[in-house]
This record gives C-alpha cells, structure tokens and sequence, in this order.
C-alpha cells in the first residue's frame, strides 16, 4: 500500500507534465496563428498599395499618353542625312522690304485686334480675374478630353480676350462666351470640329442651344 501510495503521486505529476506541454503547444499554435492572420493583413494592405499606386500609373500615362506618342512620332521621324551646305532661302520681296507701308498696315491691324491687357479695368465691371481662371480651365479641360488640337485652346482664349476687350458683359455670360469661343477655334482649326450639343452637355445644361447661336 505504502509502494501504491508513494507511485501515485508520480503518475500525477506526468499528466500535469502533459497538460502543461499541452497548453503550452496550445499557446504556441495560437502565436502562429496571430502571426499568419497578421502577415496575411500585411500582404493585403501591400496588395492594396500596390493597385493603387497601379490605378495613378495608369492614369497619368493615360493622360500624358499623346505626349508619349507624340514623342515616339518625333523620334522615327529623326533623320540622319547631312544637310546641304548651301542654305535655302525665299528672295528678298523688295514690296515687304522696300514698301514701309506693309508694316505699318500690319501695326495697325495688330492694335485693331489685339486683346486689351487692362479690360479688367477699363471695360469690364462684373468679371474679375478669378472667374477668367475658373472658364479658362474648364476649356482646357474640355480640350484634353476632346483631344482637340494644341491651338483651339490658345485660340479660343485669344477670341475670349478680345471679346471682353472690346464688349462687358455679365458673369452669368462669362462660360456662355467661353462656349462659343471653344466652337469657333474648334470650327477653325479641327478636321471634326466640336459640335454645340457637346458643349453644351460640357456645361451641364447650363446654356442651350439658342444662345450658342444668338452670341
């Protein structure tokens, strides 16, 4: 009985040996499993970095794209021939040169036409600088998603200058001149001019038709 009670004890202590190695395997498996959960948080959060940072690439080489092609254009067009050494060049006209009336004529068709640089000042009194920005951008966005040729929106803002140089005009008007600035540069400078209808959608319906025709 003695021997039973003296082996009894030890038997006990084995299995609380096991369950402590139990718990502690227990333990150690939920480390592992906090660890992958966390490595697997990691691994998405960078997959989401990396689609985003795709989504911007994307977008700025769509947006700069006809840059890039245009500079592609630019290179298969380099030719490596020598020149002649003889520069070709028009006769001297001696009307131009001789005549001064020819520069005279055109000094004075420039002042005709030229765009006021204080009309701000002088005629108009209900637009300010701030809201010529505001339309200008707009054309220029309504160019880059047109695709229009890089002169219809210099020229449509040369015409908007003008207009305002010359004629004042309300601030509710102000994106309807912008409008129709944009259709006569497109008009004048695109195989496939803008039409009105899609201006008009530019400016959410903000302007219709009759009033594209009647400025």
């Amino acid at each position: 009985m003695e021997a039973e009670r003296r082996e009894f004890p030890s038997s006990v202590r084995g299995e609380s040996n096991e369950e402590e190695e139990e718990e502690e395997e227990e333990k150690e498996e939920k480390k592992e499993e906090v660890k992958m959960e966390e490595e697997e948080e990691e691994e998405e959060e960078e997959e989401k970095k990396k689609k985003l940072t795709r989504r911007i690439v994307k977008r700025r080489l769509y947006k700069h794209g006809e840059l890039y092609l245009r500079l592609e254009q630019a290179m298969d067009l380099l030719c490596c021939e020598r020149t002649s050494e003889t520069e070709c060049r028009a006769y001297a006209d001696p009307a131009l040169i001789d005549d001064d009336r020819v520069l005279q004529n055109l000094l004075k068709t420039e002042e005709r036409y030229a765009p006021n640089s204080s009309y701000f000042e002088c005629v108009q009194r209900d637009i300010s600088p701030l809201m010529r920005k505001i339309v200008a951008e707009w054309m220029l966005e309504v160019c880059e998603e047109q695709k229009c040729q890089e002169e219809v929106f210099p020229l449509s803002m040369n015409y908007v200058d003008r207009f305002l140089s010359i004629c004042p005009i309300r601030k509710s008007q102000l994106q309807l001149l912008g409008t129709t600035c944009l259709l006569l540069a497109s008009k004048l400078r695109e195989a496939s001019p803008l039409t009105a209808e899609v201006l008009v959608f530019y400016t959410d319906n903000s302007i219709t038709l009759d009033d594209l025709w009647v400025l």
